[in-house]
């Protein structure tokens, strides 16, 4: 009996570590892919993963092909995707948390006006976006203390912890730039912008959160951003029917 109770012991083990391993090996960086639709043949993988913002026309493609095998959408008001890892859809595990981060942070803004419950939940972004787009909309733009006492002036109690109110953010935001819908871009072609200021929906209504938009991918639908309220600045997407305004630079 006791032989038996060894022998059923050594079998569990060994299919746990199989198990192990096969997890392992399923979301390793070199694991192999089979999978009959020929569109995900080319394995996909960047030069280099960082926040750098001078990133290759080559690179930019890459991400936008890996976006799209990777299923991102919007559920529940929050952006998820249908692969766990990157074998899945036969890109590097690097390419995949990379893109993956960029949600992160859209979510996380999506998130603000929602209470903290865990004390491991992300830092919101502060609160002073509006300044901060305005500051890093390209060479011209004014230094960040102007745009802090530029918006001050307009209403000393225009910040709140869910976003900024839309109506408040067309008064602070016209002294520097033009106010026009962003229907108005073209959406029949890829767009670079000079850092406009853009404003993402949070989850109070009529509440938004200001970033800098860097480029248009009509691949995907989405409009890359930088997000300067936060240091280091952090990088996201978010699908452009979605946008609240669309500030170019005056």
């Amino acid at each position: 009996m006791k032989k038996s109770q060894n022998l059923n012991l050594i079998l569990i083990s060994v299919w746990l570590v199989s198990i192990s391993v096969i997890t392992f090996y399923g979301c390793s960086k070199d694991s192999s892919f089979s999978n009959e639709n020929d569109e995900y043949l080319e394995y996909l993988e960047l030069e280099r993963y960082d926040n750098s913002e001078f990133i290759s026309n080559e690179d930019e493609e890459i991400i936008s092909q890996a976006i799209i095998r990777m299923g991102v959408h919007l559920e529940n008001g929050f952006y998820v995707m249908t692969p766990s890892c990157g074998s899945d859809v036969n890109i590097s595990e690097e390419l995949y948390y990379f893109i993956k981060k960029r949600f992160d942070h859209t979510n996380i803004i999506r998130s603000l006006g929602i209470p903290r419950t865990k004390s491991f939940d992300p830092e919101p972004p502060d609160p002073n976006c509006v300044p901060h787009a305005i500051a890093n909309m390209g060479k011209d733009a004014p230094g960040l203390i102007s745009a802090m006492n530029a918006c001050t002036d307009k209403d000393p109690d225009w910040k709140t912890t869910g976003g900024v109110e839309l109506s408040k953010v067309y008064s602070v935001i016209d002294v520097f730039t033009n106010v026009e819908d962003f229907s108005s871009m073209s959406i029949n072609k890829d767009t670079t912008f000079n850092k406009c200021v853009i404003v993402i929906p949070t989850s109070v209504s009529n509440n938004g959160h200001a970033v800098n938009a860097i480029n248009y991918k009509k691949s995907t639908g989405l409009v890359k951003y930088f997000d300067y309220s936060v240091s280091p600045y952090e990088i996201g997407y978010e699908n452009r029917s979605n946008l609240l305004g669309y500030y170019p630079f005056k």
